[in-house]
């Protein structure tokens, strides 16, 4: 009893603070901050840059520096700004935690301030910020329909029975080639096997045109022939996608090679289109413009991330720092961009491939003070890395080597060839005009070549061959002769034009060039006296190596640990099929963004895809075979009152969207149906010309800022700047495009054509099943028969084409 006594006493008269444990900021710090703070200092918005949702983010502080001291909370701005005491305003300014709050704060302070080593991040838990996870799905059942059915069931919808046969013939056509069916199809086609629409080229120009809606495809554009954005020969970059998509590449794969192709594969011109991607945003006046876009549309284009939002400040909603975004912008801040000579065309400016390469390996990245450029903050130069949000794991940069054959390419046997036959043409061509001092000068510029090119070998290979510096110095004898050679040619054909000459202006004129070539002459002798101790290089030297920053980025994007990059492009492809995405901001799976309708159907679904190895045809036959793709788009009678009245936006997709066609859809189905369309693929871009005999798909027409075809602007082409998901509107211009443009009406007169002995119900039948891929109803058989008899059948079939069957999936 006396111990019990004495134990109540002590106790009685101990601090019971200093006996207590130690404050856990988990259980009593943050709860305080989310229940009075976070409002105004989350993840969703920071005042004065201050957030309170996590340890690690009170202990940052703010704008103004930090507001905690380890252990002197007496010193610390955030036990004052609560306090409302020296000098800082009261916060919250309602007053509203108490005496007890403050003093438990405070005390966690002088302790130390300690946060949990493993805590988690509430913002980074956001639904897209964790891995999908794949649900189990019953055998036997397609997984779509599986989770469909089950909102439908939940709901309380009733879905729209199946589309007829027709129909489905039709909608696949136009989903996966953009050209409608022909009427043979039409007849004979198996909706159940469409793997010939898959394997066909058009596959590859019509997802290759939803690929570079997403990824900003534009032809070079600038003032007059100045180039000020993306570049020249663009439009490799475009082939590389068609062909890509029409060989099976995988979607990890171009993600490697649009990012990194030069490190992947440095001498593979195939592979360097496709970083034409990066080439793309080129600015000429503004270096930080130019990276701001890779960064911008990088994040938003294979993460759904707006990274552009904490290029000033931390982001206001997702759990992305304003140092992140520099760091990642490094990753980007070595590359240059150029053009690269292709096999046959020795000059790059004629037909090049706009390519990247890392110039500058040393080359620092800064975090601007508030985004502003002007202001960068040069005392700490900033790592390349990614948002540690997504976690880290895959993003480890290592340094790529390149042989001599990258650095120096008259190494390469396809340089050397090109450009001794270009030499070797100026021979012929003197030899044509019958000049000797020219056909002298041309037969030495061979010679000097051929030794230009022993010597860069010599030198360039490894180990550097022993002969080298002999080699060199015969190259320098041979290039100053061809020189002398090439001057004393050109003053002999001034001395000839000076003495044809008949007017004083003209005699003024020739002998200004015959006394400039005179000098040449001069001054070439003059360098064979003291030759110089190397020639000018044939071919640009490049860098030897590059940092593996974009190789890193790319296996980061790429890998099935990414919670995002997956779950971005199903949605995209899902959108392309169902005209309505599963994720509405499809650009931004931030928590400013908007929920997915059908969370797990999304997870099933990006989960799958990574298994399958990123295999988008593949994802195509698995949306393509549900039964949610091949319901009718229409519903009438009391079940499709109720289901409005449940789902009126037809977010359960219980029927089919009603499509609109893109501009070029359009575009190319009046060439199908007329006959008229060129099915030639690839090639430079082209000027659009309504006059052509034949005419090539939408695809492959100049599409520039100000150089988009009047035609597809009316439909709502896709913007050169930026298009993740497409506008569509409906308005008096398209009718009148589709009624009065020159091509709709050529297109018209060449389906009419065929027509013109058969009877007028034969013509009906003809023209709607060719343009609208079905028969018509009784009553528009009737109305168009009594039609044509007053119009011709080219009036009748451009009537059709602004029907809306013809500009629509149904």
């Amino acid at each position: 009893m006396r111990f019990s006594i004495l134990a109540l006493l002590i106790f009685a008269f101990t601090d019971p603070l200093s006996a207590a444990e130690p404050v856990d900021f988990a259980k009593q710090i943050r709860p305080i901050f989310e229940k009075h703070c976070v409002s105004c200092h989350g993840a969703t918005k920071q005042k004065a840059g201050l957030k309170l949702d996590i340890g690690k983010r009170v202990l940052k502080g703010s704008l103004n520096g930090p507001v905690v001291v380890a252990k002197k909370s007496t010193e610390s701005k955030l036990i004052h700004a609560l306090k409302g005491e020296q000098g800082v305003e009261a916060m919250p300014p309602s007053g509203a935690l108490d005496a007890a709050e403050i003093g438990l704060i405070a005390r966690w302070i002088d302790e130390g301030a300690a946060i949990p080593p493993d805590e988690k991040d509430i913002a980074a838990e956001h639904w897209s910020f964790v891995a999908p996870k794949q649900l189990p799905v019953p055998s036997g059942v397609h997984p779509i329909d599986y989770f469909l059915e089950a909102e439908w069931k939940k709901r309380g919808v009733m879905p729209a029975g199946p589309a007829d046969r027709d129909t489905i013939v039709r909608r696949l056509h136009l989903d996966l080639t953009g050209l409608p069916p022909t009427p043979s199809a039409i007849q004979n086609f198996n909706i159940d096997k469409f793997d010939d629409l898959l394997a066909s080229p058009q596959y590859g120009e019509r997802w290759g045109r939803h690929l570079l809606d997403i990824w900003r495809y534009s032809d070079w554009y600038g003032f007059g022939a100045e180039l000020r954005n993306s570049q020249k020969h663009i439009w490799n970059w475009r082939d590389w996608v068609v062909e890509s998509l029409n060989a099976g590449k995988p979607y990890d794969a171009m993600i490697h090679e649009m990012l990194a192709g030069d490190e992947i594969a440095p001498t593979d011109p195939k592979v360097l289109r496709a970083t034409g991607y990066l080439a793309r945003s080129y600015y000429k006046f503004n270096r930080n413009v130019w990276l701001d876009d890779i960064v911008e549309h990088t994040g938003k284009a294979f993460l759904g991330i707006t990274l552009n939002c904490c290029r000033c400040h931390d982001h206001m909603y997702d759990p992305l720092a304003q140092e992140e975004y520099f760091r990642f912008r490094a990753i980007f801040e070595p590359h240059q961009i150029r053009l690269d000579a292709v096999p046959g065309e020795p000059d790059p400016e004629k037909r090049g491939i706009a390519r990247v390469f890392d110039a500058d390996a040393k080359v620092s990245t800064y975090l601007f003070e508030r985004g502003d450029e002007k202001r960068p903050v040069k005392d700490k130069a900033l790592l390349p890395g990614v948002p540690s949000a997504f976690g880290s794991k895959g993003f480890a940069p290592v340094e790529v080597k390149f042989s001599p054959e990258v650095s120096h390419s008259t190494l390469r046997i396809d340089v050397r060839k090109d450009l001794l036959e270009r030499a070797a043409k100026l021979v012929m061509l003197a030899q044509e005009k019958k000049s000797e001092p020219r056909l002298r000068a041309a037969i030495v510029n061979v010679q000097a070549l051929k030794a230009k090119l022993a010597a860069d070998k010599s030198r360039y290979t490894v180990p550097k061959l022993a002969d080298s510096a002999e080699r060199i110095r015969h190259a320098v004898a041979l290039h100053l002769e061809a020189i002398v050679l090439e001057a004393e040619a050109d003053l002999i054909e001034a001395q000839d034009a000076l003495s044809t000459a008949d007017t004083p202006p003209q005699k003024d004129a020739k002998i200004k060039t015959m006394t400039a070539a005179s000098h040449r002459v001069d001054a070439a002798r003059k360098a064979i006296e003291k030759p110089p101790a190397d020639y000018p290089p044939l071919m640009p030297t490049q860098p030897g190596q590059s940092t593996g920053r974009r190789t890193a980025l790319a296996n980061w994007i790429a890998s099935k640990d990414n919670p995002l990059t997956a779950r971005v492009f199903v949605n995209h492809v899902w959108l392309r099929h169902f005209g309505q995405p599963l994720v509405p901001t499809v650009f931004d799976f931030g928590k400013n963004g908007r929920p997915p309708s059908h969370p797990a159907l999304l997870d099933w679904l990006a989960v799958e895809f990574m298994k399958s190895g990123w295999d988008i045809k593949k994802l195509h036959r698995l949306i393509l075979t549900s039964r949610a793709y091949r319901l009718k788009s229409t519903m009438t009678g009391p079940e499709a009152e109720a289901n409005r009245k449940i789902d009126p936006d037809n977010l359960l997709l219980w029927k089919t969207h009603p499509r609109p066609l893109e501009a070029e859809a359009i575009r190319d189905s009046l060439l199908a149906v007329s006959g008229m369309l060129d099915a030639t693929s690839g090639g430079p871009e082209l000027d659009y010309d309504d006059e052509s005999p034949k005419l090539r798909r939408s695809l492959y027409y100049r599409h520039a800022p100000e150089k988009v075809m009047p035609f597809l602007m009316a439909f709502d082409a896709a913007g050169p700047t930026e298009c993740y998901r497409r506008a569509t509107t409906v308005v008096p211009q398209q009718a009148l495009a589709l009624v009065n443009s020159r091509l709709s009406a050529r297109a018209a007169e060449a389906v009419a054509k065929a027509l013109t002995a058969k009877e007028p119900t034969e013509i009906v039948l003809e023209l709607y099943v060719k343009l609208l891929g079905r028969k018509p109803s009784e009553a528009e058989a009737k109305l168009c028969v009594e039609f044509l008899k007053t119009n011709a059948p080219a009036a009748l079939a451009q009537a059709l084409f602004n029907h809306a069957d013809f500009s629509t999936i149904r």
